[in-house]
């Protein structure tokens, strides 16, 4: 049984209203919708230069301006061996999210809610 799955199985009632699930590989959802549903990162790896340096200016148009020292700084005090240069950048991107949702400027995709078999929704928010 995998994490998200044990997580999920869990979930319900009072909880269901707190949990906003983050977990897509690759592309960030919140990059994706914010940019009119353009896959803008499609040709550039997150985990080239290239690519970080397109997720960091999403970032910083969005109020966020990061550089990739600061990034790697922040590495550093964490500790190398427990997160990357970019899963630093795509927890910045859902501190974004998380920001917009407390200031109610989120949007969800799709519009319609969605649920799943156990009545969970099924939707990225932005």
């Amino acid at each position: 049984m995998s994490v998200l799955y044990g997580i999920d199985g869990c979930r319900g009632g009072w909880l269901v209203a707190r949990v906003v699930e983050g977990n897509e590989p690759g592309l960030r959802p919140e990059f994706f919708i914010r940019t009119n549903l353009q896959p803008i990162f499609a040709e550039a790896d997150k985990k080239r230069a290239e690519g970080r340096a397109k997720r960091l200016a999403v970032l910083a148009g969005e109020g966020m301006k990061l550089s990739l020292e600061d990034i790697c700084q922040q590495r550093i005090l964490l500790g190398r061996h427990l997160a990357q240069v970019d899963d630093l950048i795509d927890a910045a991107a859902c501190v974004l999210t998380v920001k917009r949702i407390g200031n109610r400027q989120h949007v969800c995709f799709p519009a319609a809610v969605c649920k799943d078999s156990r009545k969970l929704r099924m939707e990225i928010v932005s």
